[in-house]
Order: C-alpha cells, then structure tokens, then sequence
C-alpha cells in the first residue's frame, strides 16, 4: 500500500514452503549489495498484499511475491537524510550524511548464553574475519531499522535469536532475518551455511526471544 518514486523495482518471487521468507531475504539481499557496488540506491519495501502486488505488477506466476526493492541512481541534487525510526508512527528525520544508526555491536553481541557480553578486543585481532561478518550482521536493513535480533556466539556457532516486535509483521520478521542471514554469509566466505537446526546446548532465551538460526564455526 506504499510505494516510492523509483524508475525500477525488483520483484522476487516464490512457492510458498517452510522458510520460503528468509530465503528469499537471502536472495534478494546479495542482489542489493550488487546494486550499491554498481552506484544504485535500493531500498526494499513492505508487502502488505500478496495476491494484490502481483497483479498490479502483471506478472504471470502461480508463486507467491515474497520480497520487492526499489531501486536506481539516486538524485544527486538532493541531500542525504538520516532517519530516525521508533515506530512507523514516530519518524524523524535528520539533515545529515549519515545512514539510520544501527545497534552497537556489544549490545547485538552475546557469548555463551543471551545476555551474556561477548569479548569483542579478544575476537577482533584473533578472528577478523569472524568480527566483520558480526559487524555486517549488525549493520543489516530491517523494518522501520528495529533489528528485533540478537546473536549468541558459542564455541562452535553463531546463533540468531529473535526477539518479540510488535512493530514488526510476521513476513517483514522472516526477512530480517534473511538480510542478517546473508550479510554474515557474504562476510565470512570460510564459514559454513545457515541452517535452521536448534542450538547444541542451551541458550537461556528470555519469554520474549526465539531462536531462529545456526551458523557452524
């Protein structure tokens, strides 16, 4: 029901299957990163009515429109924003260079167990790699820039942790984890894959978080 002035947009699609969202997140997100590498501005957008946004779109599919991102050369005479995002409600908007201010790593960050602070100068110099890729994570698009996530880092994974939003719809939720998801992966090439197998040991999740994702270490 919101559209942005865009010459282009990108429109994925897909069968609708268990984890069908945060795949298609996944997709979609290695073609964003290839946008901005090329000069282009992307930016995804809500999707509030499947059905409804593939036929406006004309596309001939019996798949299930999972993810659309605006996208073109951004007008270089108007000056950059920063937006500041509580709510979809409370939005303001700040004259700067800057992009929205994204959570601080030793707030995304836990080790062992959630809410654990993880040793972030140790991990840095001893594992670069490793730290980038969490860096990246961190740094990922979400609805309204809300990043109802977190990561435990254990021994032997990274853990993504999900955390209640009320803001936050169900499908916008699977694709924040997706963009997270491949941010990681795209970092930290001698990794394993994400996969949607539960955690070897126990996490001590609060009512309010989930567990979503391991990636092997």
């Amino acid at each position: 029901g919101f559209m942005i002035a865009a010459p282009q947009y990108a429109l994925l699609f897909t069968e609708e299957k268990e984890h069908c969202l945060e795949n298609a997140a996944f997709i979609m997100q290695a073609l964003t990163l290839k946008m901005t590498s090329m000069g282009l501005a992307a930016c995804w957008l809500t999707v509030n009515d499947a059905e409804a946004a593939r036929k406006l779109a004309g596309a001939d599919t019996e798949k299930t429109l999972a993810a659309v991102v605006a996208f073109g050369y951004r007008n270089k005479e108007k000056k950059s924003t920063r937006l500041d995002i509580a709510s979809p409600s409370d939005v303001k908007v700040k004259k700067s260079g800057r992009t929205a201010p994204k959570i601080a790593l030793d707030d995304f960050v836990c080790e062992g167990t959630f809410g654990s602070p993880a040793d972030l100068d140790t991990l840095a110099p001893q594992y670069p790699e490793l730290h980038d890729a969490l860096v990246a994570m961190s740094n990922s698009q979400s609805f309204f820039n809300r990043q109802p996530y977190r990561v435990v880092l254990t021994k032997d994974e990274i853990c993504l942790i999900g955390l209640e939003d009320a803001e936050t719809g169900e499908a916008d939720r699977l694709l924040n984890y997706g963009i997270a998801m491949f941010n990681f992966a795209a970092v930290n090439e001698h990794g394993g894959a994400w996969t949607f197998e539960p955690a070897a040991g126990d996490l001590r999740l609060p009512e309010n978080a989930q567990f979503i994702a391991q990636c092997r270490l």
